[in-house]
């Protein structure tokens, strides 16, 4: 393993789940919107149960067990295979994100085994810098908006990094040694880049969101229809099948779009990198 060199020895941010600055609005909007789920549910309970219940409703009980057993079980089955795979395409983002972020510090750090191309080293490490503001910029903004066009091919920053570690002069065998490495270390960048907006591309089938929402509702409706004398146990029901859906819905959501929401990629770990290689390029 690669000794840091004297202005790295800080540990880098590893980029997971992070909430962003605006995390505390997010979370009172998220509050208000299940206050505002409950209040709904609950008042058209209390609807139901004025207007449309009626004598012998207990009598229907066996066909709504049945209901519920059958929808249930499909909706449970298929919420959770949702969840499970946005989950594992999350878990698999946030962590290209992380190997992407420790390739490049990699790269900044091999550039001190270069002694004699110091117009080079200075080259590449505003080509690394570049990169960096590339990925913070418009590359993030494109990843966050889902309506956004993606293109794995590569970019102009990168082309430029490269151009400037092929003019690497070889000297010594330190800078053979350098140079070797770079070459890898950018082919693993390059090859890091590509996954990230691969995963950030994909996106759960709308027809399949329209399943969940419909399924939903039924199972949602069912509860609010189904005969309980106890009107108190009817509630407590409603309350938690809402609470229940609604978090469902918020989960898919967020782990559905990962630049955005309260669970979400921070940009960070690329931030504080950013900063640590706007200063030495400043004394360059």
């Amino acid at each position: 393993m690669l000794e840091r060199c004297a202005h790295n020895k800080e540990a880098p941010y590893t980029p997971n789940i992070f909430y962003t600055k605006n995390s505390k609005m997010k979370n009172f909007k998220t509050f208000y919107s299940i206050f505002v789920s409950l209040t709904v549910a609950l008042m058209f309970m209390f609807f139901v149960r004025t207007y449309f219940f009626y004598d012998e409703v207990a009598l229907d009980a066996q066909a709504w067990g049945a209901f519920f057993t059958v929808f249930g079980v499909f909706y449970a089955i298929i919420i959770g295979s949702l969840i499970t795979n946005v989950l594992g395409r999350f878990t698999s983002l946030s962590r290209t994100v992380e190997e992407e972020l420790v390739a490049l510090e990699e790269v900044r750090d091999l550039l001190i085994y270069l002694d004699e191309n110091k117009e080079t080293k200075k080259e590449i490490y505003t080509a690394l810098l570049d990169y960096v503001n590339s990925v913070l910029g418009k590359a993030w903004e494109e990843m966050g908006n889902i309506n956004s066009s993606f293109n794995t091919d590569t970019s102009n920053e990168l082309y430029k990094l490269i151009k400037a570690v092929h003019k690497i002069k070889i000297t010594n065998e330190s800078d053979k040694f350098a140079l070797g490495a770079l070459m890898n270390k950018i082919t693993d960048i390059t090859t890091l880049r590509s996954k990230r907006i691969s995963y950030a591309r994909e996106q759960l089938p709308s027809r399949l969101q329209t399943l969940v929402t419909f399924m939903s509702i039924m199972l949602l409706f069912g509860f609010i229809f189904v005969g309980v004398h106890n009107i108190w146990i009817h509630g407590l029901m409603v309350f938690s099948i809402t609470i229940l859906i609604y978090f469902a819905h918020i989960i898919l959501s967020e782990l559905n779009h990962p630049f955005r929401g309260v669970w979400n990629i921070n940009k960070r770990p690329f931030q504080e990198f950013q900063r640590k290689l706007k200063n030495i390029v400043a004394l360059q």
